[in-house]
Formats: C-alpha cells, structure tokens, sequence
C-alpha cells in the first residue's frame, strides 16, 4: 500500500469541499482521531480487517480523517490522555478563535495543507489543542483549547503559520486574560484572532458557549434559553465579534 505521505499528497487537497474535517475536542487534549491506536471494521465486501500503523496503515490513516464510508467500525482503542502537569499555581487553559479569509482557491489549499501538517507535526505541542475547524470557499475557522498559557498558544500558532496575516479575516480580534481585555504579546496580529486565557478548564468551557451562543443563537436556541454570559459577567459587547 502506499505511504501515509504519498496518500496524503494525493488526497490533502480533495478535502476542500468538506465544510467540516475535525470531529468534536477531546476532554483533555489534542483530538479525538489522533488518540486512536487501532480500529476493527467491516469493509463494504464484507472483510474483517484491522487499520492500525502497522497493518493497513493506509485505511488507518484515512479513518483518523474527516471522511467517512470506510465501513463498519466494530471496535477501537483509544489513548487517554493526561493533562500535562504544570509547575504549582501555573496551569492555564486558553481558548481560540481563528477565522481566515479564504476566499481565493490557493489560500484555501493552503490552510487546509498547513492544518493537516500542525496536527501530524508528533514534534510540536499541538496534542495540547484540542478543537476543530470548518472550511469552505469564502471564509474558515479554527476553534478550540490549548492547554497552557496564551503566550505558548500564540507561539504554537505563529510557529505553524496558521496566524499569518496574509490569510486571516479583516474582522477586529482581542486578546484576553479571564473577562479583562488586555494589550496583546508581541507580534499578535490586529485581526482575525481571539484567544482567551483562564486558570480552570470549565470556565474556559463556559466562555466557548457563550461566544459560540453569540455568533450562532440558533444553534443553541433548542437547548436552553440560560444566559449564560450574563451569569458569568461576559460583556458580548466586546467578545464574539468575528
């Protein structure tokens, strides 16, 4: 079969049409695709087979992806991963906002090959994100957690490309510590980006809804009427505005 490259150079592009390639944020880090050690399945001719790195790596690689009708999966074994352990008083949790103008085709390609590539880097920190992303030809969002400070999400991000200003939105963006917008780090860039740093991961949890609930009502509307940003002293006013 041929290489987890060789298929991923012939398929990394196809995907542009796919509104959505990632599946919901893992509850610790990184996600839940990158967590799975091995998969049993059905194939559509009926075959038993077994996808994991080193048999049928291929079909392995294609389950960890955003596509689907592989076949039948009849069990999986996935990694638990821990929270990385913090220096005492210093654990941080950041939550992220990226939008992107993709409304030129290479831009798109671009973005889709360079997410690809920062969940695939094994030598980075990305399995400290935990989050997803929605492409398509006019604009696309990378959205999640980091589990640390938003200095090292920022660095995480810059060091990957993907907070380049050539292919963020012209949408104003902020950089916040809790509810408190504060002046941003060095080298951050004017548009296009939301990050929020908390020091537990409910609160981040809670002001992921909040601003999600302010940029798509509709979504939560059948859920609960809670307002949630009133309860937590959320000014909407100035958060959510990509």
């Amino acid at each position: 079969m041929a290489s987890k490259s060789k298929h991923k150079k012939g398929h990394e592009l196809k995907q542009a049409s796919t509104k959505r390639v990632m599946s919901s944020k893992a509850s610790t880090a990184s996600t839940k695709s990158r967590q799975a050690h091995f998969s049993c399945l059905i194939d559509y001719k009926g075959n038993e087979l077994v996808a994991n790195e080193d048999e049928n790596p291929d079909l392995y690689w294609a389950l960890r992806g955003g596509g689907s009708g592989m076949g039948v999966i009849t069990k999986i074994k996935t990694a638990v991963v821990a929270s990385p352990e913090p220096d005492e008083g210093t654990r941080k949790f950041t939550a992220l906002y990226f939008k992107y103008d993709t409304s030129m085709s290479k831009k798109l390609k671009w973005l889709l090959s360079s997410f690809q590539d920062f969940l695939y880097d094994a030598d980075s920190d990305s399995y400290r994100y935990g989050g997803g992303a929605s492409f398509n030809d006019k604009s696309s969002t990378i959205q999640g957690v980091y589990l640390g400070t938003a200095e090292e999400t920022v660095n995480l991000f810059q060091s990957s490309g993907l907070m380049r200003k050539t292919i963020l939105s012209n949408n104003t963006g902020y950089f916040s510590r809790g509810y408190e917008v504060v002046d941003p780090i060095e080298g951050y860039p004017s548009q296009g980006v939301e990050i929020s740093e908390f020091d537990s991961y409910g609160e981040t949890i809670l002001f992921r809804i909040c601003t999600e609930f302010q940029r798509f009502p509709f979504t939560y509307a059948m859920v609960s009427s809670l307002d949630w940003c009133k309860d937590l002293g959320i000014n909407t006013d100035t958060f959510a505005k990509l």
